[in-house]
């Protein structure tokens, strides 16, 4: 956090030399994954001193429990020490709630022992202040954690896990990258900003899809921030060659990259050939044809797959490896035929009459008894 220390050339320098050296030192190797955190390198560091009887506590960012970049460092909690308790506040951006008034960012509170237990659980609370007012406590086994690709902690309480579980034991279920590919807009608003106008001509003729153009089901021209821009199509497939570039060539399903503390963060629709994305949208192109891009849509916009999301993500970022392990699942040709004929009438003045009649096939799908979807419900 601000104010941040400027360093010259010479401090920066050291700097790369210093990490360069740390990365070749075994005890810090769970800390480099992704983007380089002090708070991981002083984890690994301390971990690797503290007693074999000890028990250490620590308050760090929130990204702890699910982010990828976090990884090596659950690992080597899990499975090379103990964890006895976690205590999650995703609160950041109401000051009165939120851990540090001072610091605009969701923290989590970890307690780890040296020493290994017989048993395999440990506390699980969340809440939403740091009052602990509103949120739950549990106990989770850390076996759990295995059973997902990153070692992800989901923040939920029994009734959650046990859909969870219902989901991950369901032999039918696949992950989503099984099906799809996910990447980021094509369109990189800061590298390519010599390709924009904001006044459409013969020149600027190509359309560009922000994030905030991307909604649930449609696609609006009314955006809440950002400005319409246009883009020289000519100048940039001339400049830029890969093949993520041609993919407006194709119809693809396409989503917000970046959404909010919103009850909705998977937020996708179906985009038309010869329209562009910007970097703040995610893309998805099917490998195969086990699944219709509507079929796909109504999964991703499902409350059962928001909800599944929001129990691991701990950023506003909507990441592809997030999307990618998604669970979904074959409709009957029943539901096929009745999902196509839905989005054949779908517009964006009434798709809201429609959503409750789309989350009920995902349910039935799914197989979600009439206690667990008022469990999934009562969260939107």
């Amino acid at each position: 956090n601000p104010p941040y220390e400027v360093l010259d050339s010479k401090e920066s320098i050291d700097s790369e030399e210093r990490i360069s050296q740390l990365r070749k030192i075994d005890t810090f190797k769970p800390a480099f994954e992704g983007k380089l955190n002090y708070f991981k390198l002083f984890l690994a560091k301390f971990l690797n001193h503290l007693n074999t009887d000890g028990v250490a506590t620590f308050i760090v960012q929130n990204s702890l429990i699910g982010d990828k970049t976090c990884t090596k460092i659950r690992k080597l909690i899990v499975d090379d020490n103990n964890l006895i308790r976690l205590i999650s506040f995703p609160e950041r951006d109401n000051v009165s709630k939120r851990v540090f008034k001072s610091a605009k960012m969701s923290v989590c509170i970890v307690q780890i022992s040296k020493k290994k237990s017989n048993d395999d659980k440990f506390g699980l609370e969340v809440w939403k202040d740091k009052n602990k007012i509103e949120g739950f406590s549990t106990e989770l086994d850390k076996r759990i954690l295995k059973l997902n690709d990153h070692y992800r902690i989901p923040i939920t309480n029994k009734k959650g896990l046990n859909i969870y579980f219902k989901i991950l034991n369901d032999p039918k279920v696949m992950k989503f990258k099984d099906i799809a590919d996910t990447f980021q807009g094509e369109i990189n608003m800061t590298n390519h900003k010599r390709f924009f106008s904001e006044k459409k001509n013969d020149k600027y003729h190509g359309i560009l899809l922000k994030g905030a153009n991307i909604q649930r089901y449609f696609v609006t021209n009314k955006m809440t921030q950002g400005k319409e821009e246009f883009l020289n199509v000519d100048s940039f497939l001339k400049n830029n060659t890969s093949s993520r570039s041609s993919a407006f060539k194709f119809e693809r399903i396409a989503m917000q990259g970046i959404t909010g503390d919103e009850k909705y963060r998977i937020k996708s629709c179906l985009v038309k050939k010869n329209n562009f994305l910007a970097h703040s949208t995610n893309f998805i192109l099917k490998k195969n044809n086990e699944f219709t891009n509507p079929e796909l849509i109504v999964l991703l916009n499902s409350k059962l797959l928001n909800w599944f999301f929001r129990i691991f993500t701990t950023n506003s970022n909507v990441n592809s490896y997030e999307i990618d392990i998604l669970p979904i699942k074959k409709f009957s040709e029943k539901k096929k035929i009745k999902i196509e004929k839905i989005f054949k009438d779908l517009n964006k003045e009434n798709y809201f009459e429609f959503t409750d009649i789309l989350d009920d096939l995902i349910f039935d799908t799914f197989e979600l008894n009439k206690n667990e979807v008022e469990f999934i419900n009562s969260h939107f």
